[in-house]
């Protein structure tokens, strides 16, 4: 039977946000022990460390014993650098960009069916809140464009 009144709707689009969003860069989404141990053994001067290998399907995932002798700088260029789960980043660095220019970024990819559906959207919308938040424990903001920001400077691209 049909309801007369639509707006369970809304309570149905809050209730899937609010999952996404207790999801989304936290533990349950982010191996985040893994990349710990990583971070730990460089730190440890390990001369082999295994990593994590992933490419566009379940298929293409895949561990690698990866040689570091003699490596003295480990970059780690991930969305989730500023989380507070991780541990042992000793310069944290966050690549500020708009929804809007990841998106576009995205599109031109051209990688990930739907990318410009309505639930990416939403899915980049909460990512950029969380990593919006996160950006105040970085030692150094850069915008899309290369400009490096203060923390002020980024807050105020925000509002534009």
């Amino acid at each position: 039977f049909p309801r007369q009144d639509a707006s369970w709707i809304d309570e149905y689009y809050a209730a899937g946000r609010n999952a996404l969003a207790n999801y989304l860069g936290t533990e349950k989404e982010i191996d985040f022990s893994f990349i710990n141990h990583i971070i730990k053994e460089f730190k440890e001067g390990a001369n082999s460390i295994t990593l994590k290998r992933m490419g566009r399907t379940a298929d293409d995932i895949h561990l690698e014993a990866v040689d570091f002798t003699g490596v003295r700088t480990l970059i780690i260029e991930w969305t989730h650098g500023n989380n507070p789960a991780l541990y042992g980043v000793d310069f944290p660095i966050f690549l500020f960009s708009t929804p809007a220019e990841t998106l576009a970024h995205r599109l031109a990819r051209s990688r990930d069916k739907n990318t410009d559906s309505p639930f990416i959207s939403l899915v980049l919308e909460i990512e950029q809140e969380k990593l919006v938040s996160q950006a105040k424990n970085a030692k150094l903001i850069i915008s899309k464009d290369g400009a490096v920001l203060s923390y002020s400077e980024f807050k105020e691209r925000l509002t534009e």
